[in-house]
């Protein structure tokens, strides 16, 4: 996937907002092509960093954590 390179660099570069927002990217990418296991990891990943930066974009990503794992239960 495309996001995953610009992930390892941001990762490897101390970039945490990049790194948080392209893990974010790759799980909305892998979720629409239905690798949803994947995507909730992904997403996970994202919720970390976000978290720890404490941008307001994880507030999204666990809500949509918690959609996807609601897919996953029914």
């Amino acid at each position: 996937a495309p996001f995953e390179p610009r992930h390892e660099i941001a990762h490897q570069m101390g970039d945490r907002l990049n790194e948080g927002a392209a893990a974010a990217s790759l799980a909305l990418v892998l979720h629409h092509l239905g690798r949803r296991d994947e995507a909730v990891l992904s997403a996970e990943r994202a919720l970390t960093v976000l978290t720890e930066i404490e941008h307001e974009s994880a507030e999204t990503v666990r809500q949509q954590l918690a959609e996807w794992r609601g897919e996953a239960a029914s």
